[in-house]
């Protein structure tokens, strides 16, 4: 059964987008709403950082728990182990040191990757350059995987 959005409903999530914008507790806010076949509605809040329905974000921790479904999804239907080496998957990724690096590893923060190189782009406003899968299979790891976090 469909779900039907109220308009009212979009409005609302826009105000507050927009107080937060406003109020300085966040930069920016882009929202959409979409079903299967379409956007068929977005808002954006501009404010200390200059944003666009197209412009492209870092999502960071925010796009972990949806990795985190797709891939037991996965595991659920036999597509992949846990216990598989990424570098089985991405064979780049294996350079480094990395090759015992699991699927589990990257998805309890145990695999050990260097983040030093990307924290140190983000930090300094950098963009373009290498991809984060680029950087990911370029970086060594600076503990042993599934030691620590």
């Amino acid at each position: 059964m469909a779900r039907v959005i109220r308009p009212q409903a979009l409005r609302h999530a826009a105000a507050v987008a927009d107080r937060a914008v406003e109020s300085g507790s966040h930069p920016c806010a882009v929202l959409a709403a979409a079903n299967a076949q379409h956007v068929f509605w977005t808002h954006v809040a501009s404010g200390q950082d200059t944003v666009r329905e197209d412009t492209i974000s870092l999502l960071a921790s925010i796009t972990k728990p949806i990795m985190a479904t797709a891939v037991l999804q996965m595991v659920e239907r036999g597509r992949l182990l846990l216990g598989a080496p990424v570098a089985s998957i991405v064979p780049a990724f294996g350079a480094s040191g990395k090759g015992g690096v699991t699927v589990r590893h990257l998805l309890t923060h145990t695999g050990g990757l260097d983040e030093t190189a990307w924290l140190e782009r983000r930090l300094n406003g950098e963009s373009g350059g290498p991809t984060c899968l680029e950087m990911a299979c370029s970086t060594h790891v600076r503990f042993a995987p599934g030691t620590r976090c």
